[in-house]
């Protein structure tokens, strides 16, 4: 099984350069894909509108399959650009080919670090495609105490969502947040969410709604029973994972630890000037902050 999204055709196209679709007469590139595929398929109510996509497929995959040599290193880059974005996502029967898969982050599985681990997982219920026009801000606050505990508060933000063609609000989302196993949730406002869980971690889930032309926050604040920091120096990891289909949501973490001192902070392998970091989950984003006690 192998999905794949929007931007990776799009990454695609910037390589094969313009494609004709002969059925419609449709010239496809890197910028207009995705406006012409939604008019199709969408907004195109003959019952033939589902067409457009195999027949602008049929044609994408032939370019591909057809380029010269000297243009596969740029396939293979639009590859793994695919991958590390989320933005292709692959799964084989055969365990070679699966490992293979899996060892360049092509997988898609949600991890399961040790340390602090977070994801923000929405599904468009909607019966429309509006999530593609809404925006989207993320922070998250993680306060240390010296008692092994750390409380988080995280901020969504959703906003910019006005009318297109046909289509009505509100956007209908179901929402869920993955967390660590041994999270206490504190409080939740903006949206009703339950606790359950899936795949070893504690989930958030529920409905969430933003109109058009106006903006919805959801704020949670939860804490960890956690020796991260804790017996005079520590370090706290965290592994923000993004959501497959999105793109890029801008990102803020802030490491908070009263009378503590901070030696280092990474985003990845960039070191950071303080215990803030402002970022976005074009990949998934690996923070670690390392503190020194009183």
């Amino acid at each position: 099984m192998i999905a794949i999204d929007p931007y990776f055709i799009e990454r695609l196209l910037a390589v094969t350069g313009p494609i004709k679709i002969p059925e419609t007469g449709d010239i496809l590139d890197q910028h207009n894909f995705f406006a012409i595929t939604f008019n199709r398929s969408e907004l195109d109510y003959s019952a033939h509108r589902k067409d457009f996509i195999a027949q602008a497929s049929k044609q994408i995959v032939a370019r591909v399959l057809s380029l010269p040599s000297t243009q596969w290193p740029a396939v293979l880059d639009a590859i793994r650009w695919g991958c590390e974005t989320r933005s292709l996502q692959a799964y084989f029967h055969d365990p070679k080919a699966e490992a293979l898969s899996t060892g360049h982050a092509c997988g898609g599985q949600l991890q399961t670090p040790q340390g602090d681990a977070l994801m923000v997982v929405e599904a468009n219920l909607g019966g429309n495609k509006d999530d593609y026009w809404m925006k989207r801000r993320y922070s998250l606050l993680v306060e240390a105490s010296t008692d092994g505990k750390l409380r988080h508060t995280l901020q969504l933000h959703y906003f910019g969502l006005t009318s297109h063609g046909d289509l009505t609000g509100p956007y209908r989302g179901w929402l869920r947040i993955y967390l660590p196993p041994s999270t206490s949730v504190v409080s939740v406002t903006g949206a009703t969410l339950e606790r359950t869980s899936d795949l070893n971690r504690m989930v958030l889930q529920g409905w969430f709604y933003v109109p058009f032309d106006q903006a919805t926050d959801l704020t949670i604040t939860y804490e960890e029973g956690t020796d991260t920091i804790a017996g005079g120096h520590g370090d706290l990891a965290l592994l923000w994972q993004k959501q497959a289909g999105q793109f890029a949501v801008p990102v803020t973490v802030t490491v908070r630890a009263d009378g503590w001192k901070l030696l280092k902070a990474n985003a990845g392998s960039d070191p950071l000037a303080s215990g803030t970091v402002s970022t976005d989950l074009a990949v998934d984003r690996r923070f670690t902050f390392e503190h020194l006690g009183p």
